[in-house]
């Protein structure tokens, strides 16, 4: 199975299946030298773009490649907005990050 087939059918992700051999190079390193791959991979990501630009859609297909991978246990993604951190006073975002 090639895990860059999550990708197939997206236009303009062809950066992202650079990207995967670079995450697929981390992954076998980390496993052979014991190491969790989740300590060696940046995991958050921001998707940025106008409404409709597939970037809900992408985050998605970013749950199911790393899943593939075997890095992470389940394709779930939590999609948050600058509101979830907000709050009314001076010192309480802390709390929600």
């Amino acid at each position: 199975d090639d895990p860059s087939l999550v990708f197939d059918g997206l236009i303009g992700c062809e950066n992202i299946k650079v990207r995967l051999t670079e995450y697929q190079a981390v992954i076998e390193a980390a496993k052979k030298a014991g190491r969790n791959p989740v300590d060696d991979l940046a995991l958050t990501f921001c998707f940025q773009g106008a409404p409709g630009t597939g970037k809900t859609t992408v985050a998605r297909r970013f749950g199911m490649l790393f899943e593939a991978l075997g890095v992470l246990p389940s394709a779930d993604v939590v999609q948050v907005s600058a509101s979830d951190f907000s709050t009314g006073f001076v010192g309480q975002t802390g709390a929600k990050t």
